[in-house]
């Protein structure tokens, strides 16, 4: 009788790897798969739901096939929700793909959802440390040469005003 080990010379090392993965709990977030192509490192991902609006209020900013926010108006909708950074990039509206996206394609999606809730899946410049998610940054560079006054937003300022005026009130 000939074993196995002659034909495969590595099988019981592989057989001992296979079953140690076995043992390991994977969970892929198909919707987190925007940038896998350029890195394995997952971005922060969250949807941002809101009511129908006559107007965002969001800037954008179409670069290699990506959205990104590169303002917020004021008294807007985005702004008041406090959900949206500038420098975050719209990756689907309502389930719709906007990977490798063309100018003016988020415009298209939106009139055709004119009136309706709107699920925006964001993904965020910022990484999970705090710091900017690095496959962003090619691009951000981009947006900084292009656009002279654009920053990225570190956090929402509407309550920060209004912890502000809390203040100033004395309550």
């Amino acid at each position: 009788m000939v074993t196995l080990s002659i034909y495969f010379p590595f099988s019981e090392a592989f057989l001992s790897m296979m079953l140690v993965v076995t043992e390991i709990n994977f969970s892929l977030d198909l919707q987190n798969s925007s940038f896998l192509d350029e890195s394995w490192q997952l971005p922060v991902c969250l949807t941002y739901e809101t009511v129908p609006c006559k107007e965002l209020g969001m800037v954008l900013k179409y670069l290699d096939g990506r959205i990104f926010i590169v303002d917020r108006l004021p008294q807007s909708q985005a702004e008041v929700d406090e959900v949206v950074l500038v420098g975050d990039v719209i990756d689907e509206i309502n389930g719709v793909s906007l990977r490798n996206a063309y100018n003016g394609q988020a415009g298209t999606v939106l009139q055709k959802l004119k009136g309706k809730p709107l699920s925006f899946h964001l993904i965020r410049w910022k990484w999970h440390d705090g710091g900017t998610y690095k496959p962003l940054l090619p691009y951000l560079q981009v947006l900084r040469e292009k656009i002279p006054n654009f920053q990225l937003q570190h956090k929402h300022t509407r309550k920060e005003e209004i912890e502000g005026q809390c203040l100033l009130g004395g309550r």
